[in-house]
């Protein structure tokens, strides 16, 4: 690095020391090691040198390894050399291997991943932040969604607010979640945490098994459920004939009578006794 330090009524001892007095080109060091024959070197504690002339930090951790970084061709954004990063959005930061930080205020890390929209991160192994203020992490996981957060392998993430994860999900729906494994969550509001299953109906659920498919809103699929206490239907809806509107499986009650649909439309009944 190059220029003349100019220092200011400091005091320089044997060991780590602090400078902020300007380098010609702009240029800041910090955390110095002076060693007992008055010779300056990489302070061991963590520190930054940088040069304005070159556009180089060398970023001091702790111990006496350096990493050296540039100034990418964003504003105020800086890359990691020697990976192939690049850092093109204003603020951002790619750091890793053959990672770039698109989006304004992005981070991307790892090996391979982009950080596309603005202030997205992507991390971990061929991740992909397409949406603002989205976050991919994993292997192979995207997230197109605003807002959204895409994790485990191969999932992705397209509705806005959505959450995917685990393996090969797809969270389609606004404000949905995927989890288990090859499920798909595309009603609003849905979720899905199933195998090989799928819930398109807005505001329902899958909870375990395989193979389901939930299409109608506000239902709850459960393949088998082993309830330990009471069961309560606090508002049962009465069917007034036996041809009224319902689905196999549905049950109600009045103080009479104990109604079951037994197929679609058709309904049962049986009396109450008391005892």
């Amino acid at each position: 690095m190059t220029g003349q330090l100019i220092p200011t009524g400091v005091t320089f001892g044997v060991g780590r020391n602090s400078i902020n007095d300007a380098f010609s080109g702009t240029s800041y060091m910090n955390n110095l090691e002076l060693d007992s024959g008055g010779n300056f070197s990489a302070g061991t504690g963590g520190g930054v040198m940088y040069s304005g002339g070159t556009n180089l930090y060398n970023i001091f951790s702790t111990g006496s390894n350096i990493n050296l970084w540039i100034s990418g061709t964003g504003v105020n954004s800086i890359s990691q050399i020697g990976g192939g990063n690049v850092s093109s959005g204003s603020s951002s930061v790619a750091e890793g291997i053959s990672t770039v930080a698109g989006g304004n205020y992005s981070h991307a890390e790892g090996n391979n991943t982009k950080a596309v929209g603005a202030q997205s991160h992507s991390e971990g192994l061929q991740t992909i932040a397409s949406g603002a203020n989205s976050h991919a992490e994993g292997f192979l996981t995207t997230a197109y969604g605003l807002n959204s957060h895409a994790e485990g392998q191969n999932t992705i993430t397209i509705g806005s607010f959505s959450h995917a994860q685990g393996q090969n999900t797809t969270s389609f729906g606004l404000r949905s979640h995927a989890g288990g494994q090859d499920c798909i969550a595309s009603g609003d509001t849905s979720f899905i945490h199933s195998k090989d299953s799928i819930v398109t109906g807005d505001r329902s659920v899958v909870l375990g098994g395989q193979n389901i498919t939930g299409t109608t809103d506000d239902t709850v699929y459960v393949p088998y459920l082993n309830i330990n206490n009471d069961i309560y239907l606090p508002t049962p809806t009465i069917p007034s004939n036996s041809g009224d509107t319902g689905s196999a499986g549905q049950i109600s009650w009045d103080s009479d009578y104990v109604y079951i649909c037994v197929s679609t439309n058709t309904w049962k009944r049986s009396p109450l006794a008391g005892w």
